[in-house]
């Protein structure tokens, strides 16, 4: 409804539904009433305490005359004297008349706040101990969380005694409606009987926002809203916030290892790190201690998963066969040894600013080059798209039109989402407007392409077979020179003296 004004209520009839309005605010807001009565008079305010005192008096004379009868007729309780010396009336009942009168009526006189807090508020915050039965029934066996609108809370502001349970209800409440955040910030903010239930409950939605995280780096972002205090839990949250640092660094620097190869020695530190968190925040107050654990079970959810991806790259399958001279091994199933000098070295070229011009990797027979070009996915940086290429299979060296489209493929379905329109034509032209197109996306993608081409020396003999064009050998250099995007890899033997 839209009450009349306080300044403009008279005795009618008309003016008593808003005079009983501005009553109830009165009861549940007076720092609201209280704001409208200093912007009136002295004589003003005074006038308007007596109109209000006057419609609540019938309601004043009903109340008592219920009290005596349930007190002195159902109970058959003995009369008691009233501050005036007259008896029939119960006591309680002359004191809330006379603060009720008292404070609306002299209440500005005497001093807005004075009438106020020793008139109103004081004798009807003493009583409000009857609102529990209403509280637990909302909070127990679970909150009703649909029903907080109704909570004395939320419509009162002189609940002077601290309701038990009362963040079961603000957590449920902030996690199934927008506006429960800024309930609880209201509370904090304005509410010192239920503030430190409202702190418990912020604490408890942010120690379970950190466990919904995919992304442990931002994980300072959400434990800076951690409140903080002098007693209990509150005096532990600064701790908590150190911890949780401890392990948003670990996972900061894990995210600059762009090697999957070698995250894994980061990672188990990583896991170490929230273990021991796990460990430590069991001694802590409640409820950093089940709130906090739960999430520590949820980060290290997370570790496991960075850890396994990383493992993929370098675990392997038992295998009886160690080694198997001829051909390249697969680190999958077979023995397998890093050569982190080699990929050291590789990964310098391939990432120079101006682009790698090419790269022959050379070394003596069976000491792996097939096995390293085979086996880079992982130790390169992931920006650096490896595709490998071997001149034994019969797909490449039939024509040069197969060599053009095979190569073409293998580029595309390595790029996956970056790949570019298929060749125009199965030629050497068409190779290389399609390898000049790879270059440009490459390029706008700030992504490199190695392109590896094992056995290479098969092209020489077969052009002096005349199953390729000489120009191909040409097209090759020229692509090298002009696409720095592309690296091409070219391993070769060392021949002996005696060859």
């Amino acid at each position: 409804m839209t009450p009349i004004p306080l300044d403009q209520i008279g005795l009618r009839w008309r003016d008593h539904k808003s005079a009983l309005w501005w009553l109830g605010l009165l009861y549940r807001r007076p720092a609201k009433v209280q704001e409208v009565l200093k912007g009136l008079s002295r004589g003003a305010g005074i006038k308007t305490g007596v109109l209000l005192f006057l419609h609540s008096l019938p309601y004043i004379i009903a109340t008592c005359a219920l009290g005596q009868l349930f007190v002195f007729g159902l109970l058959d309780s003995p009369h008691a004297k009233t501050p005036f010396g007259t008896t029939g009336l119960p006591f309680y009942a002359y004191w809330i008349a006379s603060g009720i009168a008292l404070g609306i009526a002299f209440g500005t006189a005497l001093g807005i706040a004075f009438g106020i807090a020793f008139g109103i508020a004081l004798p009807i915050s003493i009583l409000r101990f009857y609102y529990y039965p209403f509280h637990m029934f909302m909070v127990w066996p679970k909150p009703r969380v649909y029903w907080y609108r109704y909570h004395p809370v939320a419509w009162d502001d002189l609940c002077a005694v601290p309701f038990v349970r009362f963040h079961q209800l603000l957590v449920a409440y902030a996690e199934s409606a927008p506006e429960g955040q800024s309930e609880i910030e209201r509370l904090i903010a304005s509410y010192p009987s239920q503030k430190r239930e409202a702190l418990r409950a912020k604490t408890i939605l942010v120690a379970r926002a950190a466990a919904k995280l995919n992304d442990l780096a931002k994980l300072d972002e959400v434990l800076a809203q951690l409140p903080e205090g002098e007693k209990g839990f509150l005096e532990q949250t600064a701790q908590v916030r150190e911890w949780g640092n401890e392990i948003c660094q670990l996972q900061m620097r894990l995210d600059t290892i762009n090697r999957p190869a070698f995250r894994e020695p980061t990672i188990g530190q990583l896991r170490d790190k929230i273990e021991n968190f796990r460990h430590r925040i069991a001694g802590l107050h409640e409820p950093l201690a089940s709130e906090f654990r739960k999430a520590a079970d949820a980060w290290l959810l997370i570790a496991e998963r960075q850890l396994g991806e990383a493992r993929k790259v370098t675990i392997k399958e038992k295998t009886t066969q160690v080694f198997r001279a001829g051909d390249p091994a697969d680190r999958d199933s077979e023995a397998f040894a890093p050569r982190y000098g080699v990929v050291g070295e590789l990964e310098q070229q391939i990432m120079l600013s101006t682009g790698c011009p090419g790269i022959v990797l050379y070394g003596r027979r069976r000491t792996g080059k097939s096995t390293i070009l085979r086996n880079l996915t992982g130790f390169l940086p992931t920006e650096v798209i490896p595709v490998n290429a071997s001149m034994q299979n019969p797909a490449l060296f039939t024509s040069t039109e197969d060599f053009v489209g095979f190569i073409g493929s293998e580029v595309n379905k390595q790029l996956g989402n970056l790949k570019v329109d298929d060749l125009v034509s199965p030629d050497l032209t068409g190779q290389f407007r399609f390898l000049g197109n790879c270059n440009h996306k490459l390029e706008a993608e700030g992504k490199r392409l190695l392109l590896g081409v094992d056995e290479y020396e098969t092209i020489d003999r077969k052009i002096g077979e005349g199953v390729f064009k000489t120009d191909l050998l040409d097209t090759v250099r020229e692509s090298i020179q002009s696409h720095r995007r592309i690296t091409w890899i070219l391993p070769e033997a060392m021949r002996s003296p005696n060859s």
